[in-house]
């Protein structure tokens, strides 16, 4: 047996004794496997969404702010797997899996022979005082790992000017009243001919519309937009 094998070996045996297991079903972790088993990982629900161009992520955005493509990784439903890892990557301190999942969406979407021309991915900007406290954006390592598995470059463009309240539990109208006037671009000009912006998930759209049209007044040309998921 190689030495290789050996720590193969170990490493397996190691993770019996002290397994790291499943963010979604619980089970034990192979030293192969990195925090969902390949069983899970293979049956997250994806949207499929690059496939539909206009899709219902358009029309959630129709008339509030102008997009090339539209795209969700996963879709979300209360209770189930995707709002498991959601909750993993925003309250238990786990930045990797932000950009596992942007590495897992990315080697998908190159998988379906899809070709785009962005030339920078940005993210959804948190308010500092959020950043400190989270200590990283959780959309932000998403986007990392995007860039990373389609090879482009990702950079910060928005900031948040003001803490908004939770959207969470705010009535549609309410959500896009609480990020009116909230973002603005990080430098000015933008000189960027198309621009992917992402987020972790998706509902009314509001906080998405907000930024597209900050970056668009700052002069980026085309933009297109990006989620972990998306509810409804």
């Amino acid at each position: 047996m190689t030495p290789f094998q050996w720590a193969s070996l170990w490493q397996d045996f190691v993770t019996m004794l002290f397994p790291h297991c499943c963010l979604t079903c619980n089970a034990a972790l192979t030293s192969q496997e990195q925090q969902v088993c390949v069983t899970c990982q293979a049956n997250l629900p994806t949207t499929d969404l690059h496939q539909y161009q206009p899709n219902p992520l358009h029309y959630k955005l129709s008339g509030k702010a102008e997009i090339m493509h539209a795209m969700a990784y996963l879709q979300f439903s209360k209770g189930g797997k995707v709002q498991r890892l959601l909750h993993s990557l925003k309250y238990h301190h786990n930045p990797e899996l932000g950009r596992l999942l942007g590495l897992w969406y990315g080697h998908y979407l190159r998988g379906q022979g899809c070709q785009f021309d962005f030339d920078l991915i940005t993210a959804v900007p948190l308010h500092p005082s959020k950043l400190r406290k989270r200590g990283y954006n959780q959309s932000a390592v998403f986007g990392q790992g995007l860039g990373e598995a389609l090879q482009i470059p990702f950079e910060e463009l928005l900031i948040r000017q003001r803490h908004t309240e939770s959207q969470t539990r705010k009535t549609q109208a309410e959500r896009w009243t609480n990020v009116a006037e909230v973002f603005a671009p990080a430098r000015t000009p933008l000189s960027v001919k198309h621009l992917l912006l992402v987020d972790d998930v998706i509902t009314t759209g509001a906080t998405l519309s907000a930024c597209i049209q900050a970056l668009q007044a700052a002069g980026v040309m085309r933009l297109s937009i990006a989620t972990i998921a998306t509810a409804g």
